[in-house]
């Protein structure tokens, strides 16, 4: 009974916690500052960013050959920077994960994260919300995407909210 019940919770919060539908793969997904969501999916090698709420996905986009949901990555000794981005038009979306530990002889004694959703029109921020929840992450699943150089131009985790 037990087990049961953990695997309704297990498949509620999911649901609840992701814009991905039943059967998808959640890459990424969290509840953002203003009650959205943003989540990145894969389902038979299809990947779909989608932006909303569980009755209204405001934005949807679906990585074709032409225009691929593409990712970058790049990992510290205690921590690491990981963006899956997209073109559309003359803005560049972005769902973006980031963490680090500060130690001092050996002992961590701070972190920092900054977890959320970006769009830049060329290097300039239009709207950023970062995640008001703890980040559904799978990294098993950045292989069916392209991965490309990691940008440094673009900084996400220094901005203010927007």
């Amino acid at each position: 009974m037990k087990v049961i019940f953990l695997i309704m919770f297990m498949i509620s919060f999911t649901a609840s916690a992701s814009l991905c539908d039943e059967n998808d793969n959640i890459i990424i997904s969290c509840k953002l500052n203003n009650g959205k969501f943003v989540s990145v999916c894969e389902k038979n090698n299809k990947i779909t960013y989608k932006y909303g709420t569980n009755d209204h996905i405001e934005m949807k986009f679906d990585s074709t050959k032409k225009n691929r949901i593409k990712y970058q990555d790049t990992k510290y000794p205690a921590g690491g920077n990981t963006r899956i981005y997209f073109n559309k038009g003359s803005f560049t979306y972005y769902v973006f994960n980031y963490s680090t530990m500060y130690r001092e002889n050996g002992i961590t004694v701070g972190s920092a994260e900054s977890n959320g959703v970006a769009v830049y029109r060329g290097n300039d921020i239009k709207f950023r919300q970062n995640c008001d929840t703890d980040v559904l992450i799978d990294y098993s699943l950045l292989n069916k995407m392209e991965k490309t150089e990691f940008n440094l131009n673009i900084n996400l985790i220094d901005s203010d909210n927007q």
